[in-house]
């Protein structure tokens, strides 16, 4: 008797759950409904600065203080409205502007490693310069030598912090080596 009863609360359920309508398809056919809506609807008209400028507003960044030219029916041909001459260099973007200095830093990134990589070859040229034991260990020229090694490897100890440095620069802004 348990079991019926459990088997007719079940399928009383099912019933009374299919006859409610779908929470989902309420939702899509909103959704297409609007879709179709925006379809029909006419398109704004995107205002940009050169027609504020054609409309006499100016730029939004002068001061109140200033003559702002006032709007007539044929547009004013100043700065702000003539057309670019051909010679002229257009602004750059930002991303332009990012490849720049990356490229600058890529270049002084170079000329560092390769500054290091000349001052090493050097030093390991001296080093076995003065290591050669045929020589006088008390000559003017081995002492000139070992002067010229202990410079080149301050040199080197410089160039090497230039490199840490640019690398730093070049993780805050985002670059990679």
């Amino acid at each position: 008797m348990r079991m019926v009863s459990s088997v007719a609360l079940a399928a009383a359920s099912c019933l009374l759950l299919a006859a409610l309508p779908a929470r989902g398809d309420d939702l899509a056919d909103a959704a297409a409904k609007e879709k179709a809506r925006r379809k029909a609807a006419a398109p704004g008209r995107v205002i940009t600065e050169t027609d504020l400028a054609k409309a006499g507003g100016g730029a939004p960044s002068q001061p109140s203080s200033e003559a702002s030219p006032v709007a007539t029916d044929s547009p004013a041909k100043g700065p702000e409205t003539a057309a670019p001459k051909e010679g002229a260099a257009k602004p750059k973007t930002d991303d332009e502007i990012r490849a720049e200095r990356e490229k600058a830093w890529r270049d002084r990134l170079a000329k560092v490693n390769a500054k290091i990589a000349s001052l090493t070859s050097e030093i390991a040229s001296v080093e076995a310069s003065v290591s050669d034991l045929s020589q006088n260990l008390y000559s003017p020229q081995r002492t000139a030598q070992l002067q010229h090694l202990e410079d080149q490897k301050k040199e080197l100890a410089a160039a090497q912090q230039a490199l840490a440095d640019l690398q730093d620069e070049g993780r805050r802004s985002g670059l990679r080596p």
